[in-house]
C-alpha cells in the first residue's frame, strides 16, 4: 500500500474506533499520536481484509474495474472498500449490540479505569434521580444531569445539571449546609408556572461544572436526608 493510499485506511480506522461502542470509550482517552497509530493499524487490517476479499472472489471483477476507473491511487478497489468498512460497520455493529451492548461497553471500560463517577452520573441521568456533587471548593449541588453521555475524568470534560439546591460543606465538620433552593423558582418561572417568564424552559437553569473540579458524587434523596437529620437530633 503506497503513501497516497494510506490516508484513506487511517481515516477509516479512526472513524471505526471513535464510533463503534466497543472501542469509542477507550479511544476517547488516547492522545493524538496514540489515536493516529491505532487508527492506522485498524485501517490497515481493514485494507488487508478487503484486498484479500477482492482477490478471492472473481465475481468482484466488475466492482474492481469500476473502482479503479473512479478512484485515484494504487489498489483503489481495496481502498474504497476499506472506507466503506470503516464508515459502514459501526452503525451495523452498534445496532446488533443495541442499547444493552452500549451500557455493557461503558460499564466494562469504566470498571477497568475506575471511572465510578462517570457511571454514577450516567445512572442518575437515565433514571432521573438527583445526585449530590461536592466540588474542590466545598461547594455542593443537588440536581439531575442533563445528559446520559458517558463521562470520564479528564481536564476538558464538563457536566451540566438542572440544580434542585446548592450550598457548601462546613469547613470543619464537612456537614452539608443548603442555602439555595432552586425548585420553586424554576417551576414557577417556566411554562405552566404561576410566574412564568416567556421563552424560559428548564434547561435555561442548567449549571455547567468542570468534571476535574468534582471531588465526590453520590445519589441523593431529600426524604432520606431529612430522616438522617431527624435521627441525629
Amino acid at each position: 500500500m503506497s503513501w497516497d493510499s494510506l490516508l484513506a485506511p487511517t481515516l477509516s480506522g479512526y472513524w471505526f474506533l471513535t464510533h463503534y461502542v466497543g472501542t469509542k470509550y477507550k479511544a476517547d482517552t488516547y492522545s493524538g499520536y496514540k489515536l493516529l497509530f491505532h487508527s492506522a493499524v485498524c485501517g490497515t487490517v481493514f485494507f488487508v481484509a478487503c484486498y484479500l476479499l477482492l482477490s478471492l472472489f472473481p465475481q468482484t471483477k466488475t466492482t474492481i474495474n469500476w473502482l479503479e476507473e473512479h478512484l485515484p491511487g494504487s489498489n483503489p478497489a481495496a481502498v474504497g472498500l476499506t472506507l466503506l468498512a470503516g464508515f459502514g460497520l459501526p452503525p451495523i455493529f452498534n445496532c446488533i449490540r443495541g442499547e444493552g451492548g452500549k451500557k455493557k461497553a461503558q460499564n466494562k471500560y469504566s470498571k477497568a479505569q475506575n471511572h465510578h463517577i462517570g457511571r454514577l452520573i450516567q445512572d442518575s441521568s437515565e433514571k432521573g434521580k438527583p445526585i449530590l456533587i461536592t466540588l474542590t471548593s466545598r461547594k455542593i449541588y443537588v440536581g439531575v444531569p442533563l445528559s446520559s453521555a458517558y463521562l470520564h475524568r479528564n481536564p476538558n470534560a464538563e457536566l451540566a445539571i438542572i440544580p434542585y439546591a446548592s450550598g457548601f460543606r462546613d469547613k470543619k465538620t464537612h456537614e452539608l449546609v443548603f442555602n439555595t433552593d432552586y425548585t420553586d423558582i424554576v417551576l414557577s418561572s417556566i411554562e405552566g408556572g404561576k410566574d412564568r417568564i416567556e421563552g424560559l424552559d428548564v434547561t435555561d437553569f442548567r449549571v455547567v461544572i468542570p468534571v476535574s473540579e468534582i471531588v465526590s458524587v453520590r445519589m441523593f434523596d431529600f426524604c432520606v436526608y431529612r430522616r438522617f437529620q431527624d435521627d441525629a437530633t
